[in-house]
This record gives structure tokens, sequence and C-alpha cells, in this order.
């Protein structure tokens, strides 16, 4: 079992991926994750409190008003492309094993100070080399623009637009546009 932390939250052309690692210089372990959980998670590790509870606040308060506490999370399973975890919970009626997503667990585990594992066999089959190491294809986003406000789906498509214009995908630039223009018309 690895006990690991968040390493970096990034936007990539798939998404906004988690990055797990044990260890400054080791591999990293990447979980694609939703905007909300990106926001989420980013808010909690840099102690934003939002002027309204975030799903995640409100869960953390619902477990704290039934005397329910988090004990840990593991990321345990990859099936049918999906990741899967659990998250551990004391309770009055002793230990209970909920079933959850990673990015949800996570989001969970931060504010609780809880500790998160990776099971072994999913760290050594799904980790990757450090991405700056690797030269992978990542666009840095501006992480205090996660905690100052609510990330869109416009400004998402045009990170992604620019990216594709930065890497001569004129064909996908076009697809993008074309969504870019539909969203900002329907808003």
């Amino acid at each position: 079992m690895y006990k690991i932390r968040i390493f970096d939250i990034s936007l990539t052309k798939s998404g906004f991926v988690l990055f797990l690692s044990d260890n400054e210089d080791g591999p990293v372990f990447p979980i694609i994750i939703g905007i909300s959980e990106a926001q989420s998670i980013t808010m909690a590790l840099n102690g934003v409190e939002p002027d309204r509870p975030l799903s995640h606040d409100l869960c953390k308060t619902i477990l704290d008003n039934f005397q329910a506490s988090i004990i840990k999370v593991i990321v345990k399973d990859f099936n049918d492309g999906i990741f899967k975890a659990d998250l551990y919970l004391n309770t009055n009626d002793g230990v209970v094993i909920l079933d959850s997503r990673p990015s949800d667990a996570v989001a969970l585990a931060i504010r609780a100070n809880a500790p998160i594992y990776v099971a072994d066999e999913i760290m050594l089959t799904h980790s990757i080399l450090h991405p700056i190491d690797n030269d992978q294809d990542f666009t840095k986003i501006d992480h205090t623009e996660l905690n100052s406000k609510p990330i869109s789906e416009v400004s998402i498509i045009e990170h992604r637009l620019q990216d594709a214009i930065n890497n001569e995908k004129y064909e996908e630039a076009a697809i993008l546009r074309d969504k870019l223009k539909n969203l900002k018309r329907d808003n």
C-alpha cells in the first residue's frame, strides 16, 4: 500500500487530472476528475472557505454531526476503465467502508486530514513518470483561479482551444471554436 499525497492538479486535453505520488521524485498516479472536484480539492488544499458549503463540505459537516470521522481512503481497484476507492469511516457502530469515486474520497480526506492510500497493484500498473520529466502534454493552470471562482466549461474549452492552436491541431481547434461559440451563445 502506498501512502500518497496530492502532487498536482492540471488541465489536460482529457480534462482535469489529479496527480498522486508517494514522493517528490517518484512516479505519479493520475486520475481524471471533474471540474467540481478539481475546484473542491484545490480550495481545500489551499484552505479557502467558500461563501456557501460545497458538496464535500456538506458531506464533512454531516459526518461531523453524526459523530463519524474519516479514517482513511484507499484507491483500491480499476475495473472497466474506472478507478474505485473505499472511504473508511469510524462511526458509533464501528468502522464502515463506503464505495466512492476517488476524487470525492480525496476531497473528503483532505477536509478531515485523513491519509490517502493507493493499492500496490494500482500504483504499479497505472502510475506514470513525473509529468514534467516525461514531457507529456499538460497545460498548467493558475491554481489561484480555481480558488477564487468556479471554473466554467467556457474557460476550460478556451484553454483547450489555445492548446490545440499552439500544437497546430487545427481540426481539433475548429471543433473547439464552434463548441465555444455555441456555449457563449447559449449563455
